[in-house]
């Protein structure tokens, strides 16, 4: 079924925006690929998220080089929206995506060392969508936590197949060993289990079938899609970054190109087959990327935004995304009005009919009625951005506040001099980037009221956020039935350094929820390079044993730990390095 512009406007006036998922669809039947008028019913939700992926990695962006024509014509047939932005970096993104909330108010403020950690009382469009009937599941990536009460089945997921950690491969060491892009080990509801294929390949295949499962029981669902392709270390098969061998580019272009290659053919593949189950037109599929490129701006795309991940510049929050949702969105529409990753979660309630949770502060907003027609008026609205290393979120430290024409950026000590005030270092700009999308003209001296405004909004926002923080980070629970053994990867992307970085911290916040006796192992994957006197801490226990080099993983048998709250602390210290394990096994054995 298909709708012109203007009936497309009187349909949605006649059953009301937040309705829409009351409209008649096509509906899945048991004879796959045939397509059936049922009665009306509510859609369909894919959250389709990659890592890494630059606004001008797509073919639709003008990108020369790249060949992403199953994206293309995702945009092509739907709604690119050619202003969202993100956070800098993956965690706060994926906070923001989930609660429809500022990602400092949900406590996560980093992708390491702590701050990449959901609050437990959060509410996620997942429990909103599963206590509304949807069937829910997530395929990859999650990065909010990867213990109770923060994974993915803890906030609404009924169905989860993930990684742990920021990444899945080795070349981050704080992973268990044979976590690897092809033939992964993943954890299937906290379950490890091995899967053949590469990565990205499983996750879609996954999805297809979890979406061929609730079409056969006629029950909506709602897949997140979140790979952790294109982001480094970039393993992918020649089939894929083969065809750039010829163009001159970078070994590290042509395995991210490859990468983002595969990610274009398994979105084709799905869609092929949403369409064979007579899924398409019932079903609304949103495409976006965490952050900007971390290798910033590739070749082949001449519109060279400035910055790039981590950077609250264009380049590292402006991404590309997509809607699509046949019948109800108009094809091939670009749309320039500003949008968040906060607004996400409004939009997809309102598409499914579902009031947002009660007493909770949304700082997102529906997009449905801009998104359904181009001529809606909106409120004019303001976005703020900002993310920084540490835990501690620091006034005016690498933010940027924006409305449709003016951008207030203040870009200094956002991925470097981690946990320092910098207050007499930061340089306000302002850009008009309505015009000057590529940031070259500092309009600041130009418009001064302009950029004490925007500070002054900034700075209101900023208590805002920190007043419904609370403590920070979210503390890892300890002796759960939910959980146990309880498994604390480590707090950082690399470990077992030649020296000791600022944001290795060998720490865990913990609540131990019974008194009793433990079995805690430390495993060591590599094996240690050298002797040392490893230690274990929790409020009273405080145990030390000399290591030897070379050995794999430890055993403390019948630990005893006390209930409460503290921060747990393991390590070996060596001569000059402090060696954090790989990852340890907390076990609840009795009181």
């Amino acid at each position: 079924m298909s709708f012109t512009s203007s009936t497309r406007r009187e349909f949605l006036k006649s059953i009301g925006t937040a309705a829409i998922s009351a409209g008649v669809f096509a509906k899945c039947s048991n004879i796959i690929g045939e397509n059936i008028l049922a009665d009306r019913r509510r859609p369909n939700i894919i959250l389709i998220l990659t890592d890494d992926q630059g606004y001008g990695d797509v073919g639709f962006h003008g990108n020369k080089i790249i060949k992403t024509p199953n994206l293309d014509r995702l945009a092509r047939e739907g709604i690119d929206l050619t202003r969202f932005y993100v956070a800098p970096v993956c965690s706060p993104t994926r906070a923001g995506i989930m609660t429809g909330r500022y990602h400092y108010r949900t406590g996560v403020t980093n992708v390491g060392s702590c701050g990449d950690r959901i609050k437990a009382r959060e509410v996620t469009i997942a429990q909103s969508l599963f206590r509304a009937g949807y069937a829910t599941a997530i395929y990859g990536k999650w990065h909010l936590g990867d213990n109770y009460p923060m994974r993915p089945q803890d906030n609404g997921f009924e169905e989860t197949i993930i990684h742990k950690g920021c990444c899945l491969t080795p070349w981050f060491r704080n992973n268990p060993p044979g976590e690897n892009y092809f033939d992964p080990y993943l954890f299937h509801n906290s379950e490890k289990k091995k899967y053949n294929g590469y990565c990205m390949d499983v996750y879609t295949d996954l999805a297809i079938e979890f979406a061929k499962k609730n079409c056969e029981r006629d029950k909506p669902f709602f897949i997140y899609l979140s790979t952790n392709t294109p982001h480094g270390p970039l393993n992918v098969s020649e089939k894929y970054s083969g065809p750039y061998k010829k163009m001159g580019l970078s070994d590290y272009e042509l395995e991210y190109y490859g990468t983002i290659a595969n990610i274009d053919y398994n979105i084709g593949r799905l869609r092929s087959k949403l369409k064979n189950f007579g899924l398409d037109d019932n079903t609304l599929i949103i495409f976006l990327t965490d952050n900007g490129a971390s290798g910033g701006n590739m070749k082949g795309w001449p519109q060279k935004l400035r910055g790039r991940k981590a950077s609250v510049y264009e380049g590292g929050i402006r991404v590309p995304c997509v809607f699509h949702w046949p019948g109800i969105f108009e094809a091939g529409v670009e749309m320039d009005r500003i949008a968040a990753y906060t607004d996400l979660m409004p939009t997809v309630l309102d598409v499914a009919g579902i009031a947002p949770p009660e007493g909770v502060k949304l700082d997102g907003v529906s997009l449905m009625s801009v998104l359904t027609d181009q001529q809606a008026t909106d409120k004019e609205r303001t976005i703020i951005i900002q993310w920084h290393q540490g835990l501690n979120p620091q006034l005016f430290r690498s933010f940027a506040i924006f409305n449709q024409r003016f951008k207030l950026v203040q870009a200094v000590g956002g991925f470097h001099n981690s946990g320092k005030f910098l207050t007499n270092e930061y340089k306000y700009e302002l850009f008009d980037i309505s015009k000057d999308p590529l940031e070259k003209n500092d309009i600041s001296s130009e418009y001064p009221e302009v950029v004490s405004e925007m500070k002054q909004q900034y700075e209101d926002w900023f208590w805002d956020v920190m007043k419904s923080r609370g403590p920070d980070p979210q503390e890892i629970y300890i002796g759960s039935p939910h959980e146990n053994p309880t498994k604390l990867m480590a707090n950082a992307s690399f470990v077992e350094q030649d020296e000791i970085p600022n944001y290795i911290t060998g720490e865990w916040p913990s609540r131990v929820l019974r008194t009793g006796k433990y079995d805690v192992t430390l495993f060591f994957h590599k094996g240690l390079k050298s002797n040392g006197i490893l230690s274990f801490s929790f409020r009273s226990t405080n145990l030390k044993e000399k290591v030897k080099k070379g050995i794999t993983q430890f055993n403390f048998k019948d630990v005893h730990l006390e209930k409460g709250s503290d921060w747990l602390h393991a390590g070996v210290l060596t001569s000059n390095t402090l060696i954090i394990p790989t990852y340890i096994d907390i076990k609840f054995k009795e009181n």
